[in-house]
């Protein structure tokens, strides 16, 4: 496996990730649970965070 294709399965899986977010947020919004919204935001940064704190993979680049 190569550090494209490395790169390429976290991004797709950082992507389920953030659909997954995105529509618990559309519900959460329609049911008007503000409070819920915001341990979701705090959920949706953590993940961004680790995702660009992994850093390039040896003799790879990082992510875009």
């Amino acid at each position: 496996m190569t550090a494209s294709d490395i790169w390429m399965a976290k991004f797709k899986a950082l992507n389920v990730q953030l659909e997954g977010i995105a529509r618990q947020r559309a519900k959460l919004a329609s049911e008007h649970q503000w409070t819920e919204m915001k341990e979701i935001q705090a959920e949706d940064e953590l993940i961004l965070k680790s995702y660009f704190a992994c850093g390039p993979i040896a003799g790879g680049a990082g992510p875009i």
